[in-house]
């Protein structure tokens, strides 16, 4: 994992959602993790390379809370409390400007899509967005990735089983691509 990407990205989401009213800690997660998985499906190669594990409520980075935390002693970011429709938002604050030239274009364009994509979004919204997501359908629909297992990038070609017929034979495949997932990305 590129742990100095992953913090200026962090920096950028929180910057350019920083006038959406639904910006939290649980967009933040999604917006991250379609953002990696995204550019690992269209780029072939993710933004950040953190790992991401299921939980209940939809993928998580792993490096999440250590960054946040060096962020916030580097004077970096804050976190603001808030109560948005009658629930606890904890917005992530840049409080500095990302350092852009790590990114290439490509990147930049992706996560300005992805952005866009959750702006009018609640939390929740976001959160059933990233269980129906088309990488999201292995961990979800096909249940090939246990609760707090680790997301292989790889799965993020597996499609949606409304367009493609999941047979039994497709089902061990994806549960060996789970198998193999230190191979895979």
């Amino acid at each position: 994992m590129d742990q100095q990407k992953f913090a200026e990205l962090i920096l950028y989401i929180a910057q350019q959602c920083k006038d959406h009213r639904y910006f939290g800690a649980t967009k933040l997660n999604k917006v991250l993790f379609e953002s990696d998985f995204r550019a690992y499906l269209e780029l072939r190669k993710s933004i950040t390379g953190a790992t991401y594990f299921k939980l209940d409520k939809g993928p998580v980075p792993k490096p999440l809370v250590p960054v946040r935390e060096m962020l916030i002693a580097q004077g970096s970011l804050s976190i603001e409390i808030k109560s948005v429709g009658g629930k606890k938002q904890e917005r992530p604050i840049a409080l500095r400007a990302p350092d852009l030239s790590i990114f290439s274009k490509e990147e930049l364009e992706l996560v300005d899509d992805v952005i866009a994509t959750h702006k009018n979004l609640t939390a929740m919204q976001s959160s059933q967005r990233s269980h129906n997501w088309i990488g999201e359908i292995a961990f979800w629909g096909f249940h090939v990735v246990g609760e707090e297992q680790d997301i292989p990038y790889g799965t993020a070609f597996l499609r949606d089983p409304a367009k493609t017929k999941i047979t039994k034979r497709r089902q061990k495949k994806a549960e060996e691509l789970v198998q193999l997932q230190g191979r895979i990305e």
